[in-house]
C-alpha cells in the first residue's frame, strides 16, 4: 500500500517536471504547440440582450502569459490610467474626481464634464497598431513571437448550454479572460493618453502629469471608461474631439454623455 502511494506520488510529481519542462522550451526556443492555442469562449449576459465573451485558455498558455505580464510589470503608465494597475482603482478615480469638483466649487466656477465609453473596445482594437506600440514600449524579441503566434494561430470554439459552435479565428483586439489582455489594453491607451495630452497640454504635463492645470482639466482613464473635464466648455470640446479622434486611429470608436 505504502509503495503505491509512494508511486503515485512520485507520477504526480513526474507529471508537474514534464509541464515544467515544457514551459521552459516554450519560453527558451519560442515553439508553441498547436493545441495550446485552441480556446473556448463563453457568453456571460450583460442585460439587454447583450453578451460579453470570455476565453478559457489552456493551462500551459495561461502559465506563459503569467510570466509575460510580470515581465511587462515595469512598463511606467501615465498617471491618468487607474484601471488594472497596483495602487490604482475605483478608489483613487473617485477621489481624483471628487478633489476637482471640489475645487471649482471652492471658486465658485462651472466644472464641465464628458464621461466616454468604448464601444466593445476588447473586441476592437487594431491588432497591427498595437503590436507596433508594443515594440515601442520594449517588448522584446522573445516575447513578440508568442503574442503575435496566439493571435494568428488561435482557434475559438464558442461554448453554450454544453454545446460546441463551429471553429473561428479572431482578426481583431484582445480576447477576454487572458492574463495578459488588460496590460495590452492598457498599453494601448497609454500611449494615445500621451499624444493627447502632449496636443492639448504643455509637454510637461504629457510627461509627468497635469503640471499647473490640475485645478482646470482632469482625465481619468479606467479600462474602456473614460472621465474628462474642464472649466471652459469649448476647450473640453475641442480636446475630446482630439481624443476620438486618437481612438479611432486604433479602431475604437467611443459613446460620450455631457454632464
Amino acid at each position: 500500500m505504502k509503495e503505491e502511494e509512494e508511486q503515485g506520488t512520485e507520477g504526480k510529481g513526474d507529471r508537474w517536471r514534464a509541464f515544467a519542462k515544457l514551459i521552459q522550451t516554450i519560453w527558451d526556443e519560442g515553439c508553441i504547440p498547436q493545441q495550446m492555442c485552441w480556446m473556448i469562449v463563453i457568453f456571460i449576459p450583460k442585460g439587454g440582450g447583450n453578451y460579453c465573451g470570455i476565453g478559457l485558455l489552456e493551462p500551459f498558455w495561461k502559465v506563459i502569459e503569467i510570466l509575460l505580464d510580470r515581465r511587462l510589470k515595469v512598463i511606467d503608465f501615465h498617471n491618468s490610467l487607474h484601471g488594472f494597475l497596483q495602487g490604482r482603482g475605483c478608489g483613487t478615480t473617485t477621489m481624483e474626481a471628487k478633489l476637482v469638483q471640489q475645487f471649482a466649487y471652492l471658486e465658485q466656477q462651472a466644472l464641465y464634464g464628458v464621461f466616454v465609453d468604448l464601444k466593445k473596445a476588447y473586441d476592437a482594437m487594431d491588432r497591427e497598431r498595437c503590436i507596433e506600440l508594443l515594440k515601442e514600449y520594449g517588448v522584446g524579441p522573445r516575447m513578440m513571437p508568442m503574442i503575435i503566434f496566439f493571435w494568428d494561430d488561435a482557434m475559438m470554439v464558442c461554448r453554450a448550454t454544453g454545446n460546441y459552435g463551429e471553429p473561428f479565428q479572431g482578426f481583431r483586439g484582445v480576447t477576454q479572460g487572458r492574463p495578459l489582455s488588460p496590460l495590452i489594453f492598457n498599453i494601448m491607451v497609454d500611449a494615445i493618453v500621451r499624444e493627447w495630452l502632449r496636443q492639448v497640454l504643455v509637454d510637461r504635463a504629457a510627461k509627468e502629469g497635469y503640471g499647473d492645470e490640475v485645478n482646470l482639466f482632469l482625465a481619468i482613464f479606467y479600462a474602456d471608461d473614460v472621465f474628462i473635464a474642464a472649466r471652459d466648455p469649448e476647450r473640453l470640446q475641442q480636446t475630446l474631439d482630439i481624443l476620438v479622434g486618437l481612438f479611432e486611429r486604433v479602431g475604437l470608436r467611443t459613446n460620450t454623455t455631457k454632464t
